[in-house]
């Protein structure tokens, strides 16, 4: 089983991770919300994802959106080798 990120929701905080700079995110995660370690985040759509499986001798046998915070849409698969 895999949990991935597919790509920002469209609430404040998911459309800051898709659009604001880099930079302008590390200082908000660092100095404003004090994070000790701002985490960078990318989403994978299902065909990229799905790719990489095969690319790396897996198949996914079933995928599922799932509910993992309020900011980002998520993806659960089901993979073999």
């Amino acid at each position: 089983m895999v949990g991935v990120p597919t790509r920002p929701q469209r609430t404040p905080k998911g459309l800051l991770f898709r659009y604001a700079p880099r930079p302008l995110l590390r200082f908000g995660q660092r100095w404003i919300l004090r994070y000790p370690a701002p985490m960078r985040m990318h989403g994978i759509p299902y065909g990229e994802m799905a790719a990489i499986m095969r690319d790396n001798g897996a198949h996914i046998a079933d995928t599922a959106p799932f509910d993992a915070g309020p900011h980002w849409n998520y993806a659960r698969y089901a993979v073999t080798r």
